[in-house]
């Protein structure tokens, strides 16, 4: 029976701010199955294992953003309680891997946080007006994708990146739109 296992990080109002976390599910989702539900970041294991593991990748990701106040936990599926428990004891940490390039990363991307392409988000009441919304920039000429209640705008600098915000904060006045560096 596979997805007994889960790694849950709940945001709240002392967490991570939104374009975090959606870097944080766009740099590690397909990796460890992360992904966003009801205020929280999720990523379900078939073995404790990879919970584990998806814990050491998210905590890392944590940390490059300076948020380590933020504690993911790994937890169990009780088929007998029908709930959700604790990992069984406190997870062990794997041997931090050395990455040569790590200071070069830092210094480019500092670099490139001041002038580089920017996402910017949407989020929509539902899901036919974001797909709605998607079509209509995709046909004005913007880089455009949605996914289920939320679209995303690829955006060459911060200067468009403000200009698509305030057009889309007229346009759609309901939504929550922020800016995320790529």
């Amino acid at each position: 029976m596979g997805e007994e296992w889960r790694l849950l990080i709940e945001l709240g109002a002392d967490g991570a701010p939104a374009p975090a976390a959606k870097a944080i599910v766009d740099e590690l989702g397909e990796e460890i199955g992360l992904h966003r539900a009801d205020g929280s970041l999720v990523a379900y294991a078939d073995t404790p294992e990879e919970a584990r593991f998806a814990e050491h990748r998210l905590r890392q990701a944590l940390e490059r953003r300076g948020l380590e106040q933020l504690k993911p936990r790994v937890e169990h599926w009780s088929h007998d309680d029908q709930e959700w428990q604790d990992g069984a004891g406190q997870p062990t940490e794997p041997e931090p891997e050395e990455d040569e390039d790590d200071d070069t990363d830092t210094v480019e991307e500092a670099a490139d946080s001041e002038t580089g392409p920017r996402t910017v988000m949407v989020r929509l009441s539902n899901h036919h007006e974001a797909k709605e919304l998607a079509d209509q920039l995709r046909n004005e000429g913007w880089d455009a994708s949605s996914s289920w209640h939320s679209v995303e705008i690829a955006t060459r600098s911060p200067e468009e990146a403000e200009s698509v915000v305030a057009e889309l904060d007229a346009r759609a006045p309901d939504a929550e739109v922020w800016t995320a560096e790529e």
